[in-house]
């Protein structure tokens, strides 16, 4: 699971060079910056990069589709991680263009720029130029047509940007099937939720419970949704609460039973386990004396010594590559 990328420093950005951008309002997808210096919005759909916006002052809107005007000369779209989640952005940017309109895609070489390049030019049958290239990672510029390229809609999906694109991996599986050697639950979160199939597992196993789903990314709070449409049954619906929350915020909630943790590991593309520490401690602290937090993590991150710090550890699984860890709140609130 990844959490928000980390801004490169911005002479290491080139669309920070001087004449890549038109000094006129633009929309810019995960990040803020271009935005901040010319006016326009920002499209951020990371908590705490909206939270860091906002209060500089710079306008955001966590999904495409709310961008407050259409008409844009300029839209700078910054590769994601994932193929799909990029794919959305750059429907929502070609949406938000004005006819003429130029589109900017930035990125590094460690997410694939010069095959975005390449694509790019075969899906919008126009000529890519470079407006940028150092520090490993260059600015592609290409003019808006009529229609957007077919291959981005069906390229963006429905759960564009969702940790394993909103399916099922195997370290979820893995600790789904802990979860018949677990008590009860009648008060549950699931931290990090991506699309939520833990939290729904649980709901399914004790439909009585009040559920809390929690998540930095927008479109994860977006897919959680959708999950509980159509895999709990509406008397648990309910019973459920879903926030866009980030760590550096409070809990919405306290006194729970049961947690449930697949947390971030990457920030973009490189390792942080930052994020997953601080969701460790933010969870300990909600849960009610005698509850528990499971948390599931590929076998070779090292997070045994600060769980162990939070209460009494244990294993209760290791298969494949991942693993569960549980942690017992055995000291009083």
């Amino acid at each position: 699971m990844s959490g928000p990328p980390r801004p490169a420093a911005e002479r290491d950005d080139p669309a920070s060079d001087p004449g890549v951008l038109e000094p006129v309002p633009l929309c810019e997808f995960n990040a803020f910056r271009s935005v901040q210096r010319h006016g326009g919005c920002a499209v951020l759909p990371w908590k705490a990069q909206h939270l860091e916006a906002t209060a500089l002052g710079v306008e955001t809107v966590p999904r495409g589709m709310q961008l407050p005007q259409a008409g844009f000369r300029q839209a700078l779209v910054r590769v994601q991680k994932g193929r799909a989640g990029t794919y959305a952005d750059l429907v929502a940017a070609w949406t938000a263009l004005q006819g003429d309109g130029r589109l900017l895609v930035a990125g590094g070489n460690d997410v694939g720029i010069a095959s975005w390049g390449r694509r790019l030019a075969e899906d919008t049958g126009h000529p890519v130029a470079v407006l940028a290239n150092h520090s490993h990672a260059r600015v592609l510029c290409v003019s808006r047509t009529a229609a957007c390229p077919s291959s981005w809609v069906a390229g963006a999906g429905t759960s564009a940007g969702v940790f394993h694109q909103g399916g099922v991996d195997a370290g979820t599986r893995q600790l789904i099937h802990c979860l018949a050697q677990q008590p009860p639950a009648e008060k549950l979160l699931d931290l990090g939720c991506g699309a939520g199939h833990l939290g729904c597992a649980a709901l399914g196993r004790w439909p009585q419970a009040q559920a809390w789903f929690l998540d930095a990314d927008i479109r994860a709070v977006d897919a959680v949704a959708q999950t509980l449409a159509t895999g709990v049954p509406e008397d648990a619906r309910r019973c459920a609460s879903i926030a866009w929350w980030d760590v550096s915020e409070p809990m919405p909630a306290s006194g729970f039973d049961l947690i449930l943790c697949n947390p971030p590991c990457h920030a973009g593309m490189a390792n942080d386990l930052g994020i997953a520490r601080a969701m460790f401690r933010a969870a300990v602290a909600v849960l009610r004396p005698g509850g528990r937090l499971l948390v599931v993590a590929n076998r070779q991150l090292p997070y045994e010594a600060d769980l162990a710090r939070l209460g009494a550890l244990s294993c209760l699984s290791q298969e494949g590559g991942f693993k569960i860890l549980a942690v017992c709140q055995i000291r009083s609130q």
